[in-house]
């Protein structure tokens, strides 16, 4: 393919009989669906599926995606000799733009949801953040792992707590 084979077909050896024609021949039995901006696949695949279903005698077959650039791609899809392209091209653009607004719409319906859920997030670490302003030093917050505490309530001017080494005076009354 390059002077001096630099690159050259097939990689190692040499054709097998038919094998260049199959290689480089550009097959007329093919409809070209070229997309803009790329392809919402979920919508391909619908189309691609309801095409199969409506034309099962035109035997359809994916043959190759090319990316040529400028977000377009091109997916050239095999027919049969006999099939009608221009039927089989219209119908799946049809159904491809169907199902893409659909999806479109289920995909804006998530975002929205999405979109709640953050704003509600959001609102909740704001309200935490306020009380956590409001109680700023009125709370403490110890990390003590392992211990062991009883409870109780208790009103006295002088405890004895001989179990935990010794009295604990109220000096405030």
């Amino acid at each position: 393919m390059k002077s001096d084979q630099q690159e050259r077909r097939p990689s190692i050896g040499n054709f097998a009989p038919g094998e260049f024609t199959k290689l480089f021949q550009k097959s007329l039995e093919t409809v070209d669906l070229i997309f803009r901006n790329g392809i919402d696949w979920d919508a391909f695949a619908y189309s691609f599926k309801k095409l199969e279903v409506e034309n099962q005698g035109a035997l359809l077959d994916v043959q190759s995606i090319e990316k040529k650039g400028d977000g377009i791609l091109v997916v050239r899809i095999a027919v049969s000799p006999d099939a009608d392209k221009a039927k089989i091209h219209s119908e799946f653009i049809q159904g491809y733009e169907f199902a893409a607004k659909a999806l479109e719409a289920q995909y804006q319906a998530r975002l929205e949801d999405k979109d709640k859920v953050i704003n509600q997030l959001f609102s909740s670490i704001n309200q935490l953040n306020k009380q956590l302003a409001e109680t700023s030093g009125k709370v403490s917050i110890y990390y003590q792992p392992n211990s062991q505490f009883a409870g109780g309530i208790v009103d006295a001017n002088t405890v004895n707590a001989d179990q935990i080494g010794g009295n604990i005076q109220n000096n405030d009354a």
